[in-house]
Protein backbone atom coordinates (compact mmCIF):
# COMPACT_ATOMS: atom_id res chain seq x y z
CA UNK A 1 0.00 0.00 0.00
CA UNK A 2 1.05 3.63 -0.82
CA UNK A 3 1.78 6.02 1.83
CA UNK A 4 1.04 9.93 2.06
CA UNK A 5 2.72 12.30 4.78
CA UNK A 6 -0.47 14.70 5.69
CA UNK A 7 0.63 17.73 7.03
CA UNK A 8 -2.52 19.60 8.60
CA UNK A 9 -2.67 21.80 11.71
CA UNK A 10 -5.80 20.97 13.03
CA UNK A 11 -6.18 17.39 14.19
CA UNK A 12 -8.24 15.85 17.12
CA UNK A 13 -8.57 16.88 19.82
CA UNK A 14 -8.71 20.19 17.80
CA UNK A 15 -12.58 21.10 17.13
CA UNK A 16 -14.45 23.52 14.71
CA UNK A 17 -14.46 22.89 10.69
CA UNK A 18 -11.16 22.97 10.22
CA UNK A 19 -10.18 19.39 10.97
CA UNK A 20 -12.96 18.04 9.03
CA UNK A 21 -11.58 17.53 5.82
CA UNK A 22 -8.17 15.77 6.20
CA UNK A 23 -10.19 13.73 9.21
CA UNK A 24 -12.58 12.08 7.13
CA UNK A 25 -9.67 12.07 4.26
CA UNK A 26 -8.21 9.62 6.75
CA UNK A 27 -10.84 7.52 7.91
CA UNK A 28 -11.19 6.55 4.54
CA UNK A 29 -8.07 6.30 2.39
CA UNK A 30 -6.86 3.11 3.18
CA UNK A 31 -10.24 1.98 0.88
CA UNK A 32 -8.41 3.38 -1.66
CA UNK A 33 -4.98 1.68 -1.87
CA UNK A 34 -3.40 4.52 0.55
CA UNK A 35 -2.00 4.92 3.89
CA UNK A 36 -1.73 7.72 5.49
CA UNK A 37 0.36 9.02 7.89
CA UNK A 38 -0.39 11.94 9.66
CA UNK A 39 2.20 15.19 11.12
CA UNK A 40 0.31 17.88 13.13
CA UNK A 41 0.75 20.22 16.12
CA UNK A 42 1.15 19.31 19.78
CA UNK A 43 -0.91 21.02 21.97
CA UNK A 44 -2.02 23.92 19.09
CA UNK A 45 -4.03 27.12 19.90
CA UNK A 46 -7.57 25.60 18.84
CA UNK A 47 -10.56 27.82 19.20
CA UNK A 48 -12.71 24.30 20.03
CA UNK A 49 -11.65 20.83 21.39
CA UNK A 50 -13.97 17.88 20.43
CA UNK A 51 -12.61 14.82 22.05
CA UNK A 52 -15.31 12.96 20.15
CA UNK A 53 -13.51 12.67 16.97
CA UNK A 54 -11.01 10.81 18.05
CA UNK A 55 -13.30 8.06 17.18
CA UNK A 56 -13.48 8.79 14.15
CA UNK A 57 -9.39 7.67 13.20
CA UNK A 58 -9.33 4.55 12.07
CA UNK A 59 -7.20 1.77 14.34
CA UNK A 60 -3.16 1.95 13.73
CA UNK A 61 -3.19 5.43 12.50
CA UNK A 62 0.51 6.85 12.78
CA UNK A 63 -0.16 10.51 13.97
CA UNK A 64 3.27 12.36 14.22
CA UNK A 65 3.64 15.63 16.18
CA UNK A 66 5.58 18.60 16.66
CA UNK A 67 5.20 21.61 19.47
CA UNK A 68 4.78 24.86 17.60
CA UNK A 69 5.95 28.23 19.58
CA UNK A 70 2.84 30.23 18.99
CA UNK A 71 2.56 33.98 19.90
CA UNK A 72 -1.00 34.01 20.92
CA UNK A 73 -0.15 34.74 24.84
CA UNK A 74 1.55 38.21 23.88
CA UNK A 75 -1.84 38.56 21.68
CA UNK A 76 -4.18 37.73 24.46
CA UNK A 77 -2.57 40.38 26.84
CA UNK A 78 -3.09 42.60 24.36
CA UNK A 79 -6.34 42.77 23.35
CA UNK A 80 -7.45 41.90 27.47
CA UNK A 81 -7.92 38.20 27.02
CA UNK A 82 -6.94 35.23 30.07
CA UNK A 83 -4.15 33.41 29.22
CA UNK A 84 -7.00 30.21 29.30
CA UNK A 85 -9.44 31.87 27.47
CA UNK A 86 -9.87 30.46 23.37
CA UNK A 87 -9.10 32.71 20.29
CA UNK A 88 -12.15 32.58 18.29
CA UNK A 89 -11.39 32.22 14.28
CA UNK A 90 -10.86 35.06 12.28
CA UNK A 91 -14.44 34.83 11.00
CA UNK A 92 -15.57 35.86 14.44
CA UNK A 93 -15.43 39.86 15.24
CA UNK A 94 -13.92 40.18 18.33
CA UNK A 95 -15.29 43.18 20.58
CA UNK A 96 -12.27 43.61 22.57
CA UNK A 97 -12.35 45.81 25.90
CA UNK A 98 -8.92 47.54 24.60
CA UNK A 99 -9.52 48.89 21.19
CA UNK A 100 -6.41 50.63 20.74
CA UNK A 101 -4.33 47.32 22.16
CA UNK A 102 -6.46 44.68 19.39
CA UNK A 103 -5.46 47.34 16.42
CA UNK A 104 -1.57 47.17 17.48
CA UNK A 105 -2.22 43.47 17.56
CA UNK A 106 -4.04 42.99 14.46
CA UNK A 107 -1.02 45.14 12.89
CA UNK A 108 1.55 42.57 14.15
CA UNK A 109 -0.50 39.82 12.80
CA UNK A 110 -0.61 41.16 9.42
CA UNK A 111 2.82 43.00 9.32
CA UNK A 112 5.03 39.97 11.44
CA UNK A 113 3.70 37.04 11.47
CA UNK A 114 3.50 36.13 7.63
CA UNK A 115 1.72 34.39 6.40
CA UNK A 116 0.72 34.05 9.56
CA UNK A 117 1.07 33.44 13.34
CA UNK A 118 2.05 29.49 12.70
CA UNK A 119 5.11 30.94 10.75
CA UNK A 120 7.19 29.63 14.01
CA UNK A 121 6.21 26.02 13.28
CA UNK A 122 7.94 26.32 9.49
CA UNK A 123 11.49 25.35 10.57
CA UNK A 124 11.13 22.29 13.43
CA UNK A 125 8.52 20.90 11.49
CA UNK A 126 10.63 20.81 8.41
CA UNK A 127 13.83 19.72 10.74
CA UNK A 128 11.82 16.57 11.97
CA UNK A 129 10.24 15.93 9.03
CA UNK A 130 13.49 15.62 7.22
CA UNK A 131 14.93 13.62 9.65
CA UNK A 132 11.72 10.72 9.20
CA UNK A 133 11.85 10.99 5.95
CA UNK A 134 15.75 9.84 5.55
CA UNK A 135 14.53 6.34 6.80
CA UNK A 136 10.90 6.58 6.00
CA UNK A 137 9.62 6.00 2.61
CA UNK A 138 6.37 8.16 1.45
CA UNK A 139 5.47 7.86 -1.71
CA UNK A 140 3.50 11.73 -1.77
CA UNK A 141 2.64 14.71 0.66
CA UNK A 142 -0.27 16.29 0.97
CA UNK A 143 -0.64 19.48 3.10
CA UNK A 144 -3.66 21.01 3.73
CA UNK A 145 -4.14 24.96 4.84
CA UNK A 146 -4.82 27.28 6.05
CA UNK A 147 -2.98 28.36 8.15
CA UNK A 148 -0.84 28.62 5.26
CA UNK A 149 2.79 28.18 6.90
CA UNK A 150 1.74 24.23 6.51
CA UNK A 151 1.98 24.93 2.77
CA UNK A 152 5.58 26.37 3.62
CA UNK A 153 6.95 23.35 5.09
CA UNK A 154 5.67 21.14 2.30
CA UNK A 155 7.10 23.78 0.17
CA UNK A 156 10.72 22.57 1.67
CA UNK A 157 10.16 19.28 2.36
CA UNK A 158 9.55 19.47 -2.01
CA UNK A 159 12.71 20.78 -2.89
CA UNK A 160 14.65 18.15 -0.72
CA UNK A 161 13.25 15.04 -1.03
CA UNK A 162 11.21 16.22 -4.63
CA UNK A 163 8.29 13.74 -3.56
CA UNK A 164 5.21 14.40 -5.01
CA UNK A 165 3.66 17.13 -3.62
CA UNK A 166 -0.44 17.67 -3.42
CA UNK A 167 -1.15 21.13 -2.06
CA UNK A 168 -5.11 21.20 -0.55
CA UNK A 169 -6.11 25.02 0.21
CA UNK A 170 -9.72 25.05 2.29
CA UNK A 171 -9.62 28.96 2.07
CA UNK A 172 -8.29 31.49 -0.56
CA UNK A 173 -4.86 32.92 0.79
CA UNK A 174 -4.01 36.09 -0.45
CA UNK A 175 -7.64 37.14 -1.42
CA UNK A 176 -9.00 35.71 1.96
CA UNK A 177 -12.28 37.94 2.85
CA UNK A 178 -10.59 39.44 6.06
CA UNK A 179 -7.45 40.19 4.72
CA UNK A 180 -7.95 43.53 4.48
CA UNK A 181 -8.46 44.01 8.36
CA UNK A 182 -4.63 42.85 8.89
CA UNK A 183 -3.52 46.45 7.95
CA UNK A 184 -1.01 44.94 5.49
CA UNK A 185 1.94 47.49 4.51
CA UNK A 186 2.56 47.32 0.61
CA UNK A 187 5.74 44.98 1.38
CA UNK A 188 3.97 42.72 3.41
CA UNK A 189 1.38 42.35 1.06
CA UNK A 190 4.06 41.12 -1.44
CA UNK A 191 5.72 39.48 0.72
CA UNK A 192 2.92 37.26 1.50
CA UNK A 193 2.05 36.93 -2.41
CA UNK A 194 5.42 35.91 -3.24
CA UNK A 195 4.62 32.94 -0.94
CA UNK A 196 1.51 32.11 -1.76
CA UNK A 197 3.13 31.85 -5.51
CA UNK A 198 5.90 29.81 -4.55
CA UNK A 199 4.06 27.20 -3.44
CA UNK A 200 0.88 27.20 -6.36
CA UNK A 201 3.86 26.95 -8.79
CA UNK A 202 5.80 24.37 -7.35
CA UNK A 203 3.04 21.62 -6.13
CA UNK A 204 2.60 18.60 -8.37
CA UNK A 205 -0.99 19.62 -8.25
CA UNK A 206 -3.15 22.10 -6.57
CA UNK A 207 -6.62 21.17 -5.06
CA UNK A 208 -9.32 23.68 -3.65
CA UNK A 209 -13.00 23.23 -2.01
CA UNK A 210 -14.88 25.08 -4.89
CA UNK A 211 -15.33 26.62 -8.24
CA UNK A 212 -14.45 30.02 -7.30
CA UNK A 213 -11.54 29.27 -5.23
CA UNK A 214 -10.00 27.23 -7.93
CA UNK A 215 -11.02 30.30 -10.52
CA UNK A 216 -9.07 32.59 -7.90
CA UNK A 217 -5.97 30.19 -7.57
CA UNK A 218 -6.01 30.01 -11.59
CA UNK A 219 -6.20 34.15 -11.97
CA UNK A 220 -3.30 33.95 -9.53
CA UNK A 221 -0.84 31.22 -10.50
CA UNK A 222 -2.07 30.24 -14.37
CA UNK A 223 -2.80 26.67 -12.94
CA UNK A 224 -6.24 25.40 -12.34
CA UNK A 225 -6.94 23.62 -8.80
CA UNK A 226 -8.87 20.29 -9.41
CA UNK A 227 -12.10 20.63 -7.46
CA UNK A 228 -13.00 18.15 -4.17
CA UNK A 229 -15.46 20.16 -2.11
CA UNK A 230 -16.09 19.36 1.96
CA UNK A 231 -18.61 16.87 2.84
CA UNK A 232 -20.48 15.02 4.61
CA UNK A 233 -20.49 11.58 6.66
CA UNK A 234 -23.26 8.53 7.27
CA UNK A 235 -25.78 10.10 9.74
CA UNK A 236 -27.03 7.74 12.25
CA UNK A 237 -30.15 6.97 11.71
CA UNK A 238 -31.72 7.48 15.35
CA UNK A 239 -30.36 11.24 14.76
CA UNK A 240 -32.01 11.19 10.90
CA UNK A 241 -35.27 10.95 12.87
CA UNK A 242 -34.97 13.17 15.63
CA UNK A 243 -37.64 16.43 15.05
CA UNK A 244 -39.10 19.06 16.86
CA UNK A 245 -42.72 20.01 17.73
CA UNK A 246 -41.79 23.59 16.57
CA UNK A 247 -41.30 25.04 13.52
CA UNK A 248 -37.22 25.39 13.93
CA UNK A 249 -34.88 27.00 11.30
CA UNK A 250 -31.63 26.43 12.69
CA UNK A 251 -28.23 27.90 11.93
CA UNK A 252 -24.38 25.77 12.93
CA UNK A 253 -20.75 27.19 13.09
CA UNK A 254 -19.39 30.75 13.37
CA UNK A 255 -20.90 34.22 12.22
CA UNK A 256 -19.32 37.71 12.28
CA UNK A 257 -21.17 40.97 12.42
CA UNK A 258 -20.04 41.87 8.88
CA UNK A 259 -21.87 38.68 7.42
CA UNK A 260 -25.40 39.72 9.48
CA UNK A 261 -28.33 39.43 7.02
CA UNK A 262 -30.29 41.75 8.29
CA UNK A 263 -32.88 41.69 5.62
CA UNK A 264 -33.60 38.42 6.27
CA UNK A 265 -34.26 39.52 10.13
CA UNK A 266 -36.89 42.15 8.84
CA UNK A 267 -38.74 39.79 6.30
CA UNK A 268 -39.12 36.65 8.99
CA UNK A 269 -40.89 39.14 11.07
CA UNK A 270 -43.07 40.86 9.27
CA UNK A 271 -44.29 37.13 8.36
CA UNK A 272 -44.65 35.76 11.73
CA UNK A 273 -46.19 39.12 12.49
CA UNK A 274 -48.92 38.35 9.73
CA UNK A 275 -49.45 34.86 11.66
CA UNK A 276 -49.93 34.48 14.91
CA UNK A 277 -50.30 30.74 15.18
CA UNK A 278 -47.08 30.32 13.78
CA UNK A 279 -44.82 32.84 15.13
CA UNK A 280 -45.88 30.83 18.56
CA UNK A 281 -44.97 27.56 17.10
CA UNK A 282 -41.99 29.01 15.45
CA UNK A 283 -38.04 29.37 16.60
CA UNK A 284 -34.94 30.59 15.43
CA UNK A 285 -31.74 28.16 16.38
CA UNK A 286 -28.45 29.29 16.78
CA UNK A 287 -25.51 27.11 17.70
CA UNK A 288 -21.93 28.20 17.58
CA UNK A 289 -19.22 31.46 17.76
CA UNK A 290 -22.08 34.03 16.43
CA UNK A 291 -20.87 37.62 16.80
CA UNK A 292 -22.85 39.72 19.48
CA UNK A 293 -23.84 42.22 16.97
CA UNK A 294 -26.11 39.77 15.28
CA UNK A 295 -27.91 38.66 18.73
CA UNK A 296 -28.56 42.35 19.09
CA UNK A 297 -30.13 42.92 15.34
CA UNK A 298 -32.35 39.92 15.26
CA UNK A 299 -33.53 41.58 18.92
CA UNK A 300 -34.10 45.18 17.35
CA UNK A 301 -36.00 43.46 14.35
CA UNK A 302 -38.29 41.92 16.99
CA UNK A 303 -37.60 38.12 16.72
CA UNK A 304 -35.98 37.81 20.37
CA UNK A 305 -38.70 35.93 21.85
CA UNK A 306 -38.57 33.27 19.17
CA UNK A 307 -34.46 33.00 19.24
CA UNK A 308 -32.60 29.73 21.49
CA UNK A 309 -29.07 30.22 21.11
CA UNK A 310 -25.95 27.35 22.67
CA UNK A 311 -22.47 27.83 22.62
CA UNK A 312 -20.23 25.53 20.36
CA UNK A 313 -21.11 22.26 20.94
CA UNK A 314 -18.45 18.89 19.98
CA UNK A 315 -19.40 17.74 16.38
CA UNK A 316 -21.74 14.69 17.60
CA UNK A 317 -23.89 17.35 20.13
CA UNK A 318 -23.85 19.84 17.37
CA UNK A 319 -25.76 16.83 14.88
CA UNK A 320 -28.09 15.88 17.51
CA UNK A 321 -29.16 19.35 18.15
CA UNK A 322 -28.93 20.56 14.12
CA UNK A 323 -30.91 17.28 13.38
CA UNK A 324 -33.91 18.40 15.50
CA UNK A 325 -34.52 21.11 13.07
CA UNK A 326 -37.44 21.79 10.39
CA UNK A 327 -35.17 23.83 7.86
CA UNK A 328 -31.58 24.45 7.65
CA UNK A 329 -30.34 28.12 7.54
CA UNK A 330 -26.73 28.99 5.67
CA UNK A 331 -25.23 32.54 5.63
CA UNK A 332 -22.26 32.71 3.03
CA UNK A 333 -19.69 35.52 3.14
CA UNK A 334 -20.66 38.69 1.18
CA UNK A 335 -18.93 39.40 -2.06
CA UNK A 336 -17.22 36.28 -1.98
CA UNK A 337 -19.26 33.41 -3.99
CA UNK A 338 -16.65 30.79 -3.64
CA UNK A 339 -17.11 30.42 0.15
CA UNK A 340 -18.76 27.10 1.17
CA UNK A 341 -18.88 25.81 4.50
CA UNK A 342 -18.50 22.64 6.13
CA UNK A 343 -21.49 22.44 7.74
CA UNK A 344 -23.39 23.03 4.46
CA UNK A 345 -22.30 19.36 3.11
CA UNK A 346 -23.66 17.67 6.93
CA UNK A 347 -26.88 20.64 6.05
CA UNK A 348 -27.17 17.91 2.80
CA UNK A 349 -26.61 14.99 5.06
CA UNK A 350 -29.67 15.67 7.15
CA UNK A 351 -32.20 15.81 4.00
CA UNK A 352 -33.69 18.83 5.24
CA UNK A 353 -34.42 22.24 3.61
CA UNK A 354 -31.94 24.46 2.92
CA UNK A 355 -32.46 28.39 2.74
CA UNK A 356 -28.85 29.97 2.08
CA UNK A 357 -27.96 33.73 1.82
CA UNK A 358 -25.08 34.35 0.26
CA UNK A 359 -24.46 35.95 -3.08
CA UNK A 360 -26.16 35.27 -6.77
CA UNK A 361 -24.40 32.49 -8.48
CA UNK A 362 -22.40 31.24 -5.88
CA UNK A 363 -21.16 27.84 -5.52
CA UNK A 364 -23.57 27.37 -2.88
CA UNK A 365 -26.72 28.41 -5.33
CA UNK A 366 -25.18 26.07 -7.74
CA UNK A 367 -24.93 22.92 -5.81
CA UNK A 368 -28.49 23.86 -4.04
CA UNK A 369 -29.97 24.17 -7.70
CA UNK A 370 -27.88 20.85 -8.49
CA UNK A 371 -29.33 18.82 -5.37
CA UNK A 372 -32.56 20.56 -5.00
CA UNK A 373 -32.42 21.14 -1.67
CA UNK A 374 -32.88 24.22 -0.85
CA UNK A 375 -33.41 27.90 -2.68
CA UNK A 376 -30.20 30.89 -1.92
CA UNK A 377 -31.34 34.75 -2.16
CA UNK A 378 -28.32 37.31 -2.27
CA UNK A 379 -27.86 39.60 1.01
CA UNK A 380 -29.71 42.38 -0.55
CA UNK A 381 -32.90 40.88 -2.56
CA UNK A 382 -35.82 41.89 -0.38
CA UNK A 383 -37.90 40.02 -2.57
CA UNK A 384 -36.57 36.51 -2.91
CA UNK A 385 -35.57 36.27 0.80
CA UNK A 386 -39.49 37.12 1.21
CA UNK A 387 -39.76 33.96 -1.44
CA UNK A 388 -37.43 31.46 -0.01
CA UNK A 389 -39.29 32.05 3.21
CA UNK A 390 -42.82 31.49 1.80
CA UNK A 391 -40.70 28.44 0.15
CA UNK A 392 -40.24 27.11 3.91
CA UNK A 393 -44.05 27.78 5.11
CA UNK A 394 -45.17 25.66 2.17
CA UNK A 395 -42.56 22.87 3.21
CA UNK A 396 -44.02 23.16 6.99
CA UNK A 397 -47.92 22.62 5.82
CA UNK A 398 -47.27 20.38 3.43
CA UNK A 399 -44.18 17.97 3.21
CA UNK A 400 -44.31 16.58 -0.19
CA UNK A 401 -43.31 20.17 -1.84
CA UNK A 402 -39.40 19.56 -0.30
CA UNK A 403 -37.94 16.49 -3.17
CA UNK A 404 -34.20 16.88 -2.54
CA UNK A 405 -32.50 14.80 -5.25
CA UNK A 406 -30.62 12.06 -3.22
CA UNK A 407 -28.32 11.06 -6.31
CA UNK A 408 -26.68 13.90 -6.48
CA UNK A 409 -26.79 14.31 -2.27
CA UNK A 410 -24.66 10.98 -2.38
CA UNK A 411 -21.70 12.49 -4.62
CA UNK A 412 -20.76 15.21 -1.65
CA UNK A 413 -20.60 11.94 0.66
CA UNK A 414 -16.67 11.63 2.15
CA UNK A 415 -16.22 8.22 1.26
CA UNK A 416 -16.93 9.26 -2.86
CA UNK A 417 -14.62 12.70 -1.92
CA UNK A 418 -12.04 10.24 -0.46
CA UNK A 419 -11.93 8.01 -3.60
CA UNK A 420 -11.41 11.42 -6.04
CA UNK A 421 -8.68 12.14 -3.54
CA UNK A 422 -6.69 8.61 -3.74
CA UNK A 423 -7.60 9.09 -7.63
CA UNK A 424 -5.12 12.42 -7.72
CA UNK A 425 -2.26 10.77 -5.27
CA UNK A 426 -2.41 8.07 -8.30
CA UNK A 427 -1.92 10.17 -10.88
CA UNK A 428 0.35 12.61 -9.52
CA UNK A 429 2.95 9.53 -8.63
CA UNK A 430 2.52 7.87 -12.10
CA UNK A 431 3.43 11.10 -14.15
Amino acid sequence: MKKVLIITYYWPPSGGPGVQRCLYFVKYLREFGWEPIVYTVEDGEYPYHDNSLYKEIPDGITVLKQKAREPFSIYKKLIGLKSNEKLKPNVVAEKSKRPFFHSIATWIRGNVFIPDARMLWIKPSYKFLSEYLKTNKIDAILTSSPPHSVQLIGYRLKKKFNIPWLVDLRDPWSRIFFIRSLKMTSWAKKRNEKLEMKVLQHANQLVTVSKYCSIGFKEISGRTPVVITNGYDSIPNEIESNKSDHFVLAYGGTLSGDRNPELLWRELNILLNSDNNLRKKFKLLFIGAIDPAVYESISNQGLKDILETYPALSHEEYIKKISSATSLLLIGTKNDPGVITGKFFEYLALKKPIIAISPKNSDVELILNQTNAGFNSDYNDPIKIKEILNWLIDIYTDTKVFKPNLEEIDKYSRKNLTKQLADLLDSICNR
